[in-house]
């Protein structure tokens, strides 16, 4: 279990998707953005930097495809020890060695031409560079798929020290991909061992205030980090305007609020959150006062 003693001051703010602002600052790029972590790693620092200054204090590695599978195609593989590593001293150089860091894992899709076993070693090789740099936890990235999340739990378990905010995405109705509820779900990553559980980018703000209290039952700490730059993002899931998926920092913000009032212990963001979103967020947050674990 992550102990919630690190999470001193809820809610904790944490950053949107490294890759996604990467993206969106350097179009011109090669894919993936991984790799600028190591041709570019001042440009990596920077986004840390933004979402450091917009109050983040939870910040995740750009990693979420730097594991042997996912690199293959881009001529990387032989490199993925280096593009993990760098990515950890792009968050240090950025933080200052302050706040805390999660080692960022992307899902393989089981679906793809990976086989189980190779899943596994790519899975377990990304979590002993990542380990080797000390992050403070592992942060399932773009996992909607149950059974590979508790894959990834039994490599943590035989990869690393280092526990996983198993963070799932869910469908409008609450499924996995693979047909799990989010109660079925939060529970079996719970006893496979999941430090603790989490909403991921597909499940907007609306729908995560809805699931939020399900998986409080289930665990004591829980994260939301919703994507903003999709269908999930909209308030009425009966909406069918185009963009009405966007948010401005505002609306995220006055979204994200009530989570923190419920009591959810890490607010952040993935696709398209920016770190004008994250600063919306962090100062509702603040403004409604901190609450130090342990208050009454």
């Amino acid at each position: 279990m992550i102990d919630p003693n690190l999470l001193k001051s809820l809610p904790v703010i944490a950053d949107g998707s490294p890759s996604g602002r990467l993206r969106e600052l350097h179009p011109l790029a090669p894919e993936p953005p991984e790799g600028l972590n190591l041709v570019d790693p001042d440009a990596v620092t920077a986004v840390h930097g933004e979402f450091v200054q917009a109050g983040a204090t939870l910040l995740r590695t750009n990693t979420a495809a730097a594991n042997p599978v996912l690199l293959e195609p881009f001529s990387l593989r032989e490199r993925c020890e280096a593009i993990n590593a760098g990515a950890a001293a792009c968050v240090r150089g950025a933080t200052l060695g302050k706040g805390l860091l999660m080692g960022t894992l992307g899902q393989i899709d089981p679906r793809g031409p990976a086989t189980r076993p190779e899943r596994e070693r790519a899975y377990g090789e990304q979590m002993v560079y990542l380990s080797d740099m000390e992050v403070t936890f592992f942060l399932l990235h773009h996992f909607d798929h149950l059974e590979e999340a508790l894959l990834v739990l039994g490599m943590a378990q035989s990869s690393s020290d280092a526990l996983v905010l198993a963070q799932l995405s869910f469908d409008e109705r609450g499924m996995t991909a693979d047909g799990f509820s989010l109660e079925v779900a939060g529970a079996r990553l719970m006893e496979a061992g999941a430090g603790a559980l989490g909403l991921g980018c597909s499940t907007g703000p609306a729908a995560a205030l809805e699931m939020a209290p399900t998986l409080m039952g289930l665990s004591p700490v829980i994260s939301v980090m919703p994507g903003i730059a999709g269908p999930a993002a909209r308030s009425d899931p009966a909406t069918q305007n185009p963009g009405a998926g966007e948010m401005s920092p505002e609306e995220f913000a006055q979204a994200m609020l009530p989570l923190a009032g419920m009591g959810v212990a890490i607010l952040g963001g993935c696709c398209g959150v920016t770190p004008r979103h994250t600063a919306a967020l962090a100062r509702h947050c603040a403004g409604r006062g901190g609450r130090v674990r342990g208050d009454a």
